[in-house]
């Protein structure tokens, strides 16, 4: 049997691949597939050689004029004589600046080739590149005019979308919602094509969505003149875990978490806002008291027994138990092994772009579900606990008396909030310093709520803050004792609450700050 022949592999930006071969490996960026095989007398770029040059070479029409290629110098710096030598010394080398300087007519008037690997490798160089050549391609020539348009892509009413965009419209934008599926992205040639047709000034990501792990995306916006900002709403190191060039460090980074600011600045990022959660400015408009949500005088808790994927999103990461152990005694004395406490027990010294980071998370997230969990049981207990979640609560709350389906964020949480008697927030520990969107919506609707002291707190006055804070689960009892029973307290916190977050913290305000941010 004949030897398989060893297939190249080589160090990338972030890691080492093997290199696929073949002719199939390469894309037709001029054109959308070979059908053309282009008017006599093209030139042909190459971007990228790949493995074995003799791969391209059966791509190029008989009657091309000539051939320029470019490759990273990264990739340049790995091969050997040998794969040198399969180069046919007709091709021209060229470098990054040649080819971004390359015009609109004469990438028209060319036949574009990309060893599309290339880009998974040497993100760092190739995305910038391709940008540029798709720009030039679209290019309509002239000054255009740039409307105040904002890009808020994600799926179809999810969570702080809707809110987002009627703040952004509030504040005189042109709001642009494609749909996209969680974990997809823009076709790059396509958003060229399209904001040289319809120019947008900022691009605005929730937690990731809209942009792919290679950067294209982000460099094809900034191509346009196109801001691009990412909120982390959550652990943003675990957002950019699925990035796998540095070009989030170029970007709008927005922490709703201000304890992350340190660790990302180091890391490299340029620019970092803090920008917390906040509450929908028409939720003080509007009468909860119907539907009526059978949850007067009841202690409740709404929320998810974990995040979606959450197994699959953990599948690398292990836990030592010794160190889980340690976390459930710290837990047990009123301390928060959060994810930062977690970070220095492992001696994490890089966040990006190794995935380790993925393990302080799912210690972080196990003792947050434990945290949760004894909180709940307790409230189940002695509190008269009414819980709307998914059935994966039973495991967890094995003799729960009162559990209920899951309940529409829009049609029919608000209801609940303002007319329980209490309702329970228990913050993940992977935001250190985080909030939830509790810490707004239950006052915004008129309810009264019941938080575990997160630092995160400190945003509000103290006085606010202490009557509603629990360390222990044994501790909800004076909490629920003090908010449903001393009326005139209860009363005089729901007022206040409400005022200082209808003026200091509804998505309005924080969609000025972010624009603020960016000068726009």
């Amino acid at each position: 049997m004949a030897k398989r022949p060893e297939r190249m592999r080589m160090h990338g930006d972030v890691q080492t691949l093997t290199l696929p071969s073949g002719p199939s490996q390469y894309a037709r960026l001029d054109t959308p597939d070979f059908r053309d095989a282009g008017a006599p007398g093209k030139r042909v770029l190459l971007l990228g050689l790949g493995p074995d040059p003799a791969d391209a070479a059966q791509l190029i029409p008989d009657h091309a004029s000539g051939l320029d290629y470019v490759e990273a110098p990264a990739f340049l710096g790995q091969v050997d004589d040998t794969w040198r030598e399969r180069i046919p010394s007709s091709w021209r080398e060229r470098d990054f600046s040649w080819a971004a300087g390359l015009g609109s007519q004469e990438l028209k008037h060319a036949i574009i080739l990309y060893y599309s690997f290339g880009g998974k490798l040497f993100p760092s160089f190739w995305s910038p590149l391709l940008a540029k050549v798709r720009a030039a391609l679209h290019d309509q020539g002239g000054p255009r005019a740039r409307p105040k348009r904002v890009i808020l892509p994600g799926e179809p009413q999810a969570l702080l979308l809707p809110e987002l965009s009627h703040a952004l419209s509030r504040a005189g934008w042109t709001v642009d919602t494609p749909s996209l599926a969680r974990g997809t992205f823009p076709d790059p040639g396509l958003l060229a094509e399209s904001l040289a047709r319809d120019p947008a000034v900022l691009y605005f990501s929730v937690n990731g969505q809209g942009l792919d792990p290679l950067g294209e995306v982000f460099h094809q916006l900034g191509e346009a003149g196109c801001r691009v900002a990412l909120w982390c709403v959550d652990n943003p190191w675990h957002i950019l875990s699925g990035f796998r060039g540095p070009f989030w460090r170029d970007m709008l980074l927005c922490v709703t978490d201000h304890s992350f600011i340190p660790d990302l600045k180091r890391q490299g990022a340029a620019h970092v806002l803090h920008l917390p959660l906040a509450a929908d400015a028409a939720w003080f408009e509007r009468d909860f008291t119907t539907p009526d949500m059978d949850v007067a005088g009841r202690t409740v808790f709404v929320g998810r027994s974990a995040f979606p994927d959450k197994q699959g999103f953990f599948a690398a990461s292990t836990v030592a138990p010794a160190l889980l152990a340690q976390a459930q005694t710290e837990l047990a004395m009123g301390k928060r092994p959060d994810f930062a406490w977690w970070v220095r027990q492992l001696d994490l010294k890089t966040l990006w772009p190794d995935k380790a980071v993925r393990t302080a998370g799912l210690g972080a997230e196990q003792i947050s579900l434990l945290h949760r969990v004894h909180c709940l049981e307790h409230a189940n207990s002695h509190l008269g606990l009414a819980l709307f979640g998914d059935p994966g609560w039973r495991e967890h709350i094995p003799n729960i008396a009162d559990l209920r389906t899951p309940i529409d964020y829009y049609a029919q949480l608000p209801a609940v909030y303002a007319q329980a008697g209490l309702c329970l927030n228990m913050t993940s520990l992977l935001l250190p310093s985080g909030l939830t969107q509790r810490h707004f919506d239950v006052w915004a609707a008129g309810g009264v709520l019941a938080t575990d002291a997160t630092p995160g707190l400190s945003i509000f006055p103290e006085e606010l803050t202490r009557p509603i804070s629990f360390t222990l689960p044994e501790e909800l009892d004076g909490a629920t004792k003090r908010l449903t029973q001393d009326t005139g307290l209860r009363h005089d916190l729901q007022a206040r609450w409400r005022e200082l977050i209808a003026a200091e913290h509804t998505y309005d305000v924080r969609v000025k700050k972010l624009l603020s941010a960016l000068d726009l």
